[in-house]
């Protein structure tokens, strides 16, 4: 496997040695032109370019081709190897990229390849700020969980692969631009949460989310099946895509525990939204998994610390990232992969003691916390 993954290193060289006898500023043969001449995949091809494009000896023009260099540009001390992956992510610290960030390691270093991480703060100008800076650099290939953003901005993707830089996406895609994506099913992670909140006698139940982008749409999609399939057809104040911040999230929460004939069970868009709720149930004086049923989302630590556990969605993170990584290794490995491939990993509900049913009920005694735990 190791000798195939850098079967292109002899294509390079010989493509070195052809620029080498070029003119500066001279147009290089096209890809195409090139794949016929060494007999090789269009992948193969651009995997060359890209590092020779990283190591001076050629620069590209979008849409116009690639070019050779005036000269060979001095190497920054940084300079990434060849045979190193950039992973952009959010925010490593949260969530689920760390397990996303474990897997992708995993495989990476089976075969000797380091990962160079850049964190976007949900920043676009820093996700196009890692894709030029890696693009600069020679870097082997990119997985990239885009930041949360609609408009369609696709430049720096389009600039990755004219420089022949492969990109597998995580968690979501990007409109207008086509990649192979990882993804797990949140249509059915919040359908199979519902039901399983409807299957423990709940039916006022609301669903909390912070973000109105694909990834809510589709949870809340799911959330609205279950309760559709059970003829519950929930009032509009029992769902809310409310606010960017804590405190947003906080306020929705209470409005919504406040409401006369308020909600017996809350699905929340994930663990961190879940944990708002808790506290904000708690100051009402409403005890989670008694008087209030809560379901959160990717099965975060945070579960286990609530003093009653929280039933979660489990998100593979770290299969996510190890379907990632093995993707771009058939890329970079010269296999023809689809940019409409995708790979959807199914969640699966871990019930703990934040959803067990209403035990507040006509002629019954409240249960004791410990039951609970």
């Amino acid at each position: 496997m190791e000798n195939e993954m850098y079967r292109y290193q002899k294509v390079k060289q010989d493509l070195l040695q052809e620029i080498r006898r070029m003119a500066p500023d001279s147009r290089l043969k096209s890809r195409p032109q090139l794949v016929k001449q060494y007999d090789v995949t269009r992948t193969t091809i651009d995997k060359a370019i890209s590092e020779l494009i990283g190591e001076g000896y050629l620069y590209a023009k979008n849409g116009s081709g690639t070019f050779v260099s005036s000269g060979r540009m001095q190497e920054p001390e940084n300079m990434f190897p060849s045979a190193s992956w950039g992973v952009i992510i959010p925010d490593i610290r949260k969530d689920v990229y760390p397990g996303m960030v474990r897997g992708i390691e995993d495989v990476a270093n089976r075969y000797n390849i380091n990962v160079i991480i850049g964190n976007t703060d949900y920043e676009m100008d820093k996700q196009d700020e890692y894709i030029s800076k890696f693009i600069r650099s020679g870097i082997g290939g990119l997985i990239i969980v885009p930041t949360i953003h609609e408009s369609g901005r696709i430049t720096m993707f389009s600039e990755a692969r004219a420089a022949g830089v492969p990109i597998v996406f995580c968690n979501r895609g990007v409109s207008g631009f086509e990649a192979p994506l990882v993804l797990s099913n949140d249509f059915y992670g919040a359908y199979i949460a519902t039901k399983h909140a409807i299957g423990s006698g709940y039916q006022k139940i609301a669903f909390l989310a912070r973000y109105w982008y694909s990834t809510s749409r589709a949870r809340l999609q799911g959330y609205l099946s279950a309760m559709t399939e059970h003829g519950l057809i929930p009032e509009e104040i029992y769902y809310s895509y409310n606010g960017q911040n804590k405190i947003d999230v906080e306020k929705a929460a209470e409005e919504l525990l406040a409401k006369p004939g308020r909600p017996d069970a809350i699905m929340c868009f994930n663990d961190n939204i879940a944990e708002i709720v808790y506290r904000a149930a708690e100051r009402m004086g409403l005890s989670v998994g008694c008087d209030l049923g809560l379901i959160g989302y990717d099965n975060t630590a945070v579960c286990e610390q609530l003093p009653v556990k929280l039933t979660s969605v489990s998100f593979k993170t770290y299969e996510i990232g190890e379907n990632a990584a093995n993707l771009l290794l058939d890329i970079t490995n010269g296999r023809q992969i689809s940019e409409k491939k995708m790979v959807v990993l199914q969640p699966e509900l871990v019930v703990r003691q934040s959803c067990s049913g209403r035990c507040r009920r006509s002629g019954e005694e409240p249960a004791r916390l410990e039951e609970f735990i």
